[in-house]
């Protein structure tokens, strides 16, 4: 069991070993959440079990003081005033969002290509991601269509579900994991993202400048996929285990950095969720539940999956959670966004947030200065309503969301979008082996029952 000592040894150290500096970016290791654990009475420990065991909260423990009932209130993201006042300003060489795959998040491109956007595009791309990334003409950027759920390319949404229809359905991430098998995961993600290319095809008429109208075919692969999903089974009661790897971070980082290559290679931008401290179902939109954690257990065991699929994955895309890190949402914090997910781990892509239905506590503002990039919703009601066109601070924030946007989307399937006029090739192809085929099965016909009216006769004679 895991309480009682098994073999003993003891392993003698040359020198202490300290993590002062994050290995691939260099930046420093420091405490950030001290305050998410605030609340937890006593930290269960093996060395005294018993000792140890908490017990149930008192009522005076279960009553919030108004010190933490403001705290939960904030929309402080805590962020720090965020302009950048060295923005290079390149002369205007027509670049389109195509040109950019490939390109270094640091290329000046990037500000001639934003330096083209409007205002009012650059907020339609950030409040509409609703299954979507929407279209922004003037940079040749064209609407994506993403997916939930690790199941495969589906959607239970009414007006997206038709989008995804013929599509395979996969294992469960627990069955894969139970195969402990990297190259299944790879595999697995190649054959989504190959899935992704064939994406949806469909004809629409469109009304040209003159009146006329004519059949336009639009072929839309698919983009993002709001997967893999690497919480940590916390319960053997988690009400979505059935899609998270299992219990152990480093195991669930290692499968789901693989899948991510898989994926990659085919330009799917996988959305990883929930980040982060997703481990239970109930009531975790019900107001942003209230998580309590330590700092140590978030880096050991729920930011740790994450971590591994960010550095060895290389994963472009990461979905935020409903719930909260100690008082702050996690989708609207500075720490968790920016500080690790950014700064220490160096991720390089777009976060969306978790589906905002209109729920309060998800604050556009706050999202977007702690680093989130897109709105995962599908009404007006969920947009960034005190949005400042003359507050720089507020114009910054808005651009550093899409350029992230826009970055993920250049390496992506999102590039590959084609329309054609007319009746596509393989249209033609099938219409004439439609009129062929069964013509030539009427000849065939005749001349067999003309052959088999000559044969009797043949043999009377």
């Amino acid at each position: 069991d895991a309480h009682d000592a098994g073999e003993v040894f003891t392993m003698a150290l040359a020198e202490d070993i300290r993590y002062e500096n994050d290995p691939v970016t260099g930046t420093a290791v420091v405490n950030r959440f001290d305050d998410a654990d605030d609340h937890l009475q006593s930290l269960l420990s093996r060395s005294d079990w018993g000792g140890t065991w908490p017990a149930p909260p008192t009522d005076e423990q279960r009553a919030l003081s108004q010190e933490t009932l403001a705290a939960i209130e904030s929309t402080e993201s805590g962020a720090p005033s965020y302009i950048d006042p060295e923005e290079p300003v390149p002369a205007d060489i027509g670049t389109m969002l195509a040109d950019m795959q490939g390109a270094d998040y640091d290329d000046e491109r990037w500000y001639e290509l934003l330096n083209r956007i409007a205002t009012d595009e650059m907020l339609s791309l950030h409040n509409n991601g609703g299954f979507q990334t929407v279209g922004i003409d003037s940079i040749g950027k064209s609407q994506t269509w993403d997916s939930d759920g690790p199941a495969g390319w589906v959607n239970f949404v009414v007006g997206f579900s038709q989008r995804f229809e013929g599509t395979c359905t996969y294992a469960a991430e627990i069955v894969f994991a139970c195969s402990w098998n990297t190259d299944l995961l790879y595999r697995f993600g190649q054959t989504v993202g190959g899935e992704a290319l064939t994406g949806y095809t469909y004809e629409e008429q469109v009304t040209n400048e003159d009146g006329t109208t004519e059949t336009v075919i639009r072929h839309i692969p698919y983009t993002g996929w709001y997967a893999p999903a690497i919480n940590i089974h916390r319960s053997a009661f988690g009400g979505r285990n059935w899609e998270y790897y299992g219990e152990d971070g480093y195991l669930s980082g290692k499968l789901a950095a693989e899948q991510i290559k898989g994926l990659r290679e085919k330009g799917v931008i996988p959305y990883l969720k929930h980040f982060a401290v997703n481990e239970q179902e109930t009531t975790r939109n019900a107001g942003g539940l209230v998580t309590w954690v330590t700092e140590q257990a978030m880096r050991e065991i729920y930011l740790r999956p994450f971590e591994i699929a960010v550095k060895e994955g290389k994963t472009n895309g990461m979905m935020s959670s409903f719930n909260r890190i100690g008082t702050r949402w996690a989708g609207g914090d500075y720490r968790l966004l920016t500080e690790v997910l950014r700064n220490e781990w160096g991720f390089r892509g777009a976060v969306i947030c978790d589906y905002d239905s209109a729920t309060p506590y998800m604050d556009n503002r706050q999202m977007a200065s702690a680093g989130g990039d897109l709105t995962l919703g599908t009404d007006q009601s969920a947009f960034w309503r005190d949005f400042d066109a003359g507050n720089a601070e507020d114009v910054a924030i808005l651009r550093n969301a899409t350029k992230n946007i826009l970055y993920a989307t250049a390496n992506s399937t999102g590039v590959l979008v084609s329309v054609r006029t007319g009746i596509a090739k393989w249209q033609i192809l099938l219409y004439v082996l439609d009129a062929v085929i069964p013509a030539g099965l009427v000849v065939w016909g005749v001349f067999a029952i003309i052959q088999a009216y000559k044969k009797p006769k043949e043999e009377e004679t």
